[in-house]
């Protein structure tokens, strides 16, 4: 049987998309009522929290930071809206979160290529 090789870097996206495929899955079951995902559905900012907290603490590359930071943002937006902390609602928070995505866009305007996964050149040159 012939290997697979997996490319530098691609193990992440690969483990990404079995993710998505297993959430999108699992969402086509439930609109199909196979399974029950109402008592898990109140938890997914929690899963946000937990991998913008990865990315944070143990980042590949410096602009992890910012996407770990961008994870927390909306984990705890989703746990904001979901237990109406402040008087928040998702349809009364959406000024809020434009606001914010706005900083963001400009903060990354800002910092540039900084931070930005080397180019293949730099990488077979580092190697």
């Amino acid at each position: 049987m012939k290997e697979v090789e997996v490319k530098q870097g691609g193990v992440g996206q690969a483990t990404f998309g079995l993710l998505l495929m297993v959430a999108g899955g699992l969402l086509l079951l439930g609109q199909m009522h196979v399974v029950q995902l109402r008592p898990f559905y109140h938890y997914w900012p929690i899963l946000l929290l937990v991998l913008g907290t990865v990315k944070i603490i143990a980042p590949r590359w410096e602009r992890d930071i910012l996407g770990g930071a961008d994870l927390l943002m909306f984990g705890l937006w989703g746990l904001a809206c979901q237990n109406h902390w402040g008087g928040l609602t998702w349809s009364n928070s959406i000024p809020l979160i434009l606001v914010a995505i706005g900083i963001r866009m400009v903060l990354g305007a800002l910092l540039g290529r900084r931070g930005n996964r080397p180019s293949r050149r730099e990488e077979t040159h580092h190697a």
